[in-house]
């Protein structure tokens, strides 16, 4: 598992620190139900009883050469994993909305049906290699703001903020070490797939917003 020695991806702690992360969102949830942001209710479902630090694994690619392994974060029973189930369910409708969004591949081909290309143009495609695994965390979180500021939500869009700071950091352990992921959320991560969306969006949008058609 080389990639934990990665000092810009991964922080090794000097100890186990799956009790103070818990206190600290356990405090967030208190504030955000003391200020009507959330109800009491929810504040109290999204606790988790007998928290433990997530751990780590890998998978095998078998389609790589060296077979080189992905981490895999076990999150289930991290003291953050609750908010990590309910927030995915308040974010995912916010890039369903975009026009750049693609359901799946049958979706994208329909899209391509009936469209020709001039001599006088050209087609373009880019690749994005492990954007998951890489991308600065600031990017995650910007994206999704910029899509609270676009939408309307049920939950104030402050409170959905805070709420994903407590899910942007991550604390794993692997061989009785303990380490703090840097970048990005961990694949294993239940709204992982929602911030890699946002930030595509994003990403998308620049170039094409400044394309004429």
């Amino acid at each position: 598992m080389s990639l934990l020695n990665d000092d810009s991806s991964y922080k090794l702690l000097p100890s186990d620190p799956t009790k103070s992360q818990n206190s600290c969102i356990e405090k967030t949830l208190k504030r955000l139900a003391g200020k009507k942001l959330i109800s009491g209710i929810l504040a109290n479902s999204l606790k988790q009883d007998e928290p433990t630090i997530a751990k780590t694994y890998g998978l095998p690619k078998v389609h790589k050469i060296g077979i080189p392994l992905r981490l895999v974060v076990f999150l289930i029973g991290a003291p953050n994993y609750k908010v990590y189930k309910w927030l995915v369910h308040q974010l995912n409708t916010l890039t369903k909305n975009s026009e750049y969004f693609i359901e799946n591949s049958k979706t994208f081909l329909d899209k391509l049906k009936g469209i020709k290309v001039s001599t006088d143009e050209v087609m373009a495609s880019s690749d994005v290699v492990s954007l998951g695994t890489s991308m600065p965390l600031a990017l995650a979180r910007g994206s999704t703001e910029e899509l609270l500021q676009a939408y309307t939500t049920d939950v104030p869009a402050d409170a959905l903020l805070q709420l994903l700071d407590l899910c942007l950091e991550t604390s794993l352990s692997f061989s009785e070490l303990c380490q703090q992921k840097l970048k990005w959320t961990p694949m294993g991560s239940p709204i992982s797939g929602f911030l890699v969306e946002a930030a595509m969006q994003k990403s998308e949008s620049i170039p094409l917003s400044t394309t004429e058609t």
